[in-house]
């Protein structure tokens, strides 16, 4: 049995952008830390590559804290809407007049969908000369920016419905789990954001989209970075 990507150890490392503003006051000098992520792959036979990540951030002090209030802005005049089966029709729309219109700044809560976001949207201008999309967390003053080489960005925001409550038991429960028991962490609800640089999903199934296929003898290269700050003025630059 092969192994999937998802069971492979991959290298990764931290990096400096520079940061000619010098946005974080607490370093001598002006630079951001940021992680880049480089992807590169080769093929001895016509395959399909599209990589990306799925990296939770959460700016605040407190992991706890709902994302709601972070401010967002993504540069995009469209996006991918998919069926119930939340498979991409193929059609790219206009962003304008949706809940997915994010070219001007605003909370992430404004005008969520009831099942959160979870939209693949078509970048207008990507490279890594300007962010193609930033977070900003008017709280802690926390700030992440995505540069990416890629065509398009999964915004995900999840929710997940509480689950129900079990069935009351014969007996009361002991105050705490007894000792040695088990913990399993809760999937973040709200409290956590994607930003996955990809491209479009389903590609293969839409020739209009832009292609995902990798030739052999061709190489496969991709570049991502997240650059993280903290805004003048905050509580987090002092």
């Amino acid at each position: 049995m092969s192994k999937c990507h998802s069971s492979l150890r991959w290298r990764h490392g931290l990096s400096r952008h520079a940061d000619p503003c010098g946005s974080l006051h607490a370093y001598p000098g002006p630079w951001q830390p940021a992680l880049t992520l480089q992807y590169t792959a080769t093929t001895d036979k016509l395959t399909v590559a599209n990589f990306t990540n799925h990296a939770y951030f959460n700016l605040a002090d407190d992991p706890n804290t709902p994302v709601l209030g972070d401010v967002a802005r993504i540069d995009a005049d469209s996006y991918t809407p998919f069926d119930e089966r939340q498979i991409p029709t193929g059609v790219i729309a206009p962003v304008a007049g949706t809940p997915f219109d994010f070219r001007t700044a605003h909370p992430i809560g404004d005008k969520i969908p009831q099942r959160g976001y979870d939209h693949s949207f078509v970048l207008r201008a990507p490279g890594l000369k300007a962010p193609v999309a930033e977070i900003d967390d008017p709280v802690s003053g926390r700030t992440i920016q995505v540069f990416t080489t890629e065509p398009g960005m999964q915004f995900y925001v999840p929710y997940f419905a509480p689950p129900p409550l079990p069935p009351a038991a014969p007996t009361a429960a002991p105050a705490t789990a007894p000792a040695g028991a088990p913990r399993f962490p809760r999937r973040p609800s709200l409290y956590a954001f994607c930003l996955e640089t990809q491209h479009f999903p389903d590609s293969p199934n839409h020739p209009s989209f832009p292609t995902t296929e990798l030739l052999p003898g061709h190489q496969f290269h991709s570049t991502t970075m997240y650059a993280f700050g903290v805004m003048h003025g905050s509580a987090g630059s002092k």
